[in-house]
């Protein structure tokens, strides 16, 4: 990470509940010297540097999949309510 440079971060499919403790948890960040989180509000998910899916909501891993295949998607971090039968 540069110093100083704040990571943009999207969410796909997290429900309000969630996404509000993300947002939360993005804003401890600020004050760091090395950089932290912004939550997109508005950017296209393209544009953020990490995208958190929710992995449960098929809505959510499908337009995840759409900018996977268009190319350049940003890192994702999946979350799901269990953990997968096998490894990925």
């Amino acid at each position: 990470m540069n110093e100083g440079k704040n990571l943009l971060v999207g969410t796909l499919g997290l429900p309000e509940q969630e996404l509000r403790l993300v947002k939360n948890m993005l804003k401890l960040t600020a004050a760091r010297a090395q950089g932290g989180y912004d939550l997109s509000e508005n950017a296209a998910l393209a544009d953020c540097d990490v995208v958190i899916v929710n992995a449960d909501d098929a809505g959510a891993l499908a337009s995840w999949q759409i900018m996977v295949n268009k190319g350049g998607a940003p890192v994702p971090v999946m979350v799901a309510s269990s953990a997968p039968a096998s490894p990925v």
